[in-house]
């Protein structure tokens, strides 16, 4: 009885290990994901997927040079399908009183 219980506890924590393992590899590929992400968003512009909307933002400078140059580089008509496909850019208006 004890030996099965401690060849059960032996291949429980060999699980925990593998586990753990597994969840270090989950948080390097998260940190490599995230990094990934910092180079194409802001972080506001981030905290805006996550609401799942862009009322309300508040955009910073950085956000708010990067869609001038969007929108001049697109166009006002490329700039809204942009939007409309859920990237996270600030408003026409938005752009006009921060000018």
């Amino acid at each position: 009885m004890v030996l099965r219980l401690q060849e059960e506890l032996k291949k429980k924590e060999v699980d925990f290990e593998n586990l753990k393992q597994e969840v270090a590899g989950l948080e390097k590929d998260k940190q490599e994901e995230s990094k990934a992400f910092d180079k194409i968003l802001a972080k506001d512009q981030r905290e805006a997927l996550i609401r799942g909307t862009t009322r309300g933002s508040k955009w910073s400078d950085e956000t708010v040079k990067k869609a001038l140059a969007l929108r001049l580089a697109c166009g006002s008509t490329g700039y809204e399908k942009l939007i409309k496909t859920g990237t996270p850019l600030p408003s026409f208006r938005t752009q006009q009183r921060r000018l």
